[in-house]
């Protein structure tokens, strides 16, 4: 049995679209416009061609697995970044003063988690 596409309109609505413009809103980071593809696009490249833009002007969400003491349990990170842009782990860990932090989760664990 195949899923019958959501509209335009249900998506922009779904309730975790707007958890993340409203944080983008609250911390002042973009005014941006959520396009939603006709199809699929699994690389920033992909999306930008696509839309007749640059990679760097997608924002890639890409969700690792921290640690915050060697031992503790992880836990997921969602990590935003430019689509020309690879993300630096070790830095990040540094940042977030994270003892640990792993390579990507499965995509499909990941939009379990930020849906």
């Amino acid at each position: 049995m195949t899923q019958q596409p959501q509209s335009r309109a249900a998506v922009l609505a779904h309730p975790s679209v707007q958890r993340v413009r409203d944080a983008l809103a609250a911390h002042q980071i973009v005014t941006a416009e959520v396009t939603i593809l006709d199809g699929a696009a699994r690389t920033a490249a992909q999306a930008a061609a696509y839309l007749g833009i640059s990679p760097a002007q997608i924002v890639n969400s890409l969700v690792f697995t921290a640690r915050a003491r060697q031992g503790s349990p992880a836990e997921p990170l969602l990590v935003l970044t430019s689509g020309a842009h690879r993300v630096d782990t070790i830095k990040v860990a540094d940042l977030l003063e994270l003892a640990e932090l792993a390579e990507r989760m499965p995509s499909s664990s990941g939009r379990e988690l930020v849906s």
